[in-house]
């Protein structure tokens, strides 16, 4: 869409140029550099909200009973690529994170409550890698997140 200045149709991106260059103007003159700051300070804190993670409230698994072990895992490894992937045909909700060359590897969370597991003897944590091809490649069983999250992150 162009805009007309004095009987000349000029296209929008001019307009766009013409206003940065009065705010700049105004910034190195030092008018504006107040509101400049509080921009500033404005896009720090939606940076920072956006580098929030998030708890996960809601499964899709009748009577969850283990939200504190999924979350505090979720919360430990969400910044090494972790994803919520909880599904409603797995037995218990998951992290999942893809590795290279398609290879993926997934953590379920199970019930605290055993006799809610699929298998009651089943560990409370599992962990899992698959290849591009979704064969199995890699599995150990947990009972204890920080064991898991130092294995995965070899953080203490």
């Amino acid at each position: 869409m162009d805009q007309r200045y004095r009987g000349i149709a000029l296209p929008m991106w001019h307009w766009l140029c013409v206003l940065t260059n009065r705010l700049w103007t105004r910034i190195l003159r030092g008018k504006t550099m107040g509101k400049v700051n509080s921009l500033f300070q404005d896009a720090q804190e939606a940076r920072e909200e956006a580098q929030m993670v998030y708890a996960i409230a809601d499964v899709p698994h009748e009577d969850y009973d283990n939200y504190d072990m999924l979350n505090k895992l979720f919360h430990a490894l969400a910044p090494h690529g972790w994803e919520h992937s909880s599904w409603k045909n797995d037995t218990c909700p998951s992290l999942f994170k893809e590795e290279q060359h398609g290879n993926a590897c997934q953590i379920f969370v199970d019930y605290v409550d055993p006799n809610k597991r699929e298998y009651h003897h089943w560990s409370v944590l599992s962990y899992t890698c698959t290849d591009a091809e979704g064969m199995l490649t890699f599995q150990e069983n947990f009972d204890n997140a920080d064991k898991l999250i130092i294995f995965l992150t070899k953080e203490v």
